[in-house]
């Protein structure tokens, strides 16, 4: 399991196992909101599967993240790639638009994220995972189509 803004990193063994298995399909992803004093990790897609399944799993491996930590090696990079994402962002005039009003509306520094993304380490964001994602705190929303309820 890793996630950065946007998506499950689809080179993760996560992915790779349960997309190969046909439980993922490329629409699932995930991502972080932030907000002056809250943070909230969401994982979303659909599945030709089970979704109960696909919420197992997720806990299931996060628990082994909570237990082992990240992989050092994939996690260097992809905080890489999502530092390069986040300097890419910045040619785009209407994203940046967007992060600074909901920075000044909620209270964080938008343009803080890429300066701090360097300095976040492995053990770090495992301790976040680990203290953070917790069974107690997850929900599950299903949105099934009309024939299946």
């Amino acid at each position: 399991l890793f996630f950065k803004s946007g998506d499950i990193v689809t080179s993760s063994p996560y992915y790779i196992r349960y997309y190969s298995e046909g439980l993922l399909n490329a629409s699932f992803g995930s991502g972080v909101d932030h907000a002056a004093g809250q943070s909230m990790a969401a994982f979303e897609g659909e599945t030709s599967g089970d979704p109960l399944r696909v919420r197992d799993t997720l806990l299931e491996e996060i628990a082994r993240v909570s237990a082992d930590g990240f992989d050092r090696s994939l996690f260097e990079r992809q905080r890489r790639s999502e530092y390069g994402a986040q300097i890419r962002a910045l040619c785009s005039f209407r994203n940046l638009a967007i992060g600074l009003c909901d920075g000044v509306f909620t209270g964080y520094d938008a343009m803080g994220g890429a300066a701090l993304l360097p300095q976040i380490d492995c053990d770090e964001a495992s301790a976040w995972i680990r203290n953070r994602l917790v069974p107690e705190r997850f929900s599950l929303s299903l949105v099934l189509p009309k024939e299946d309820r």
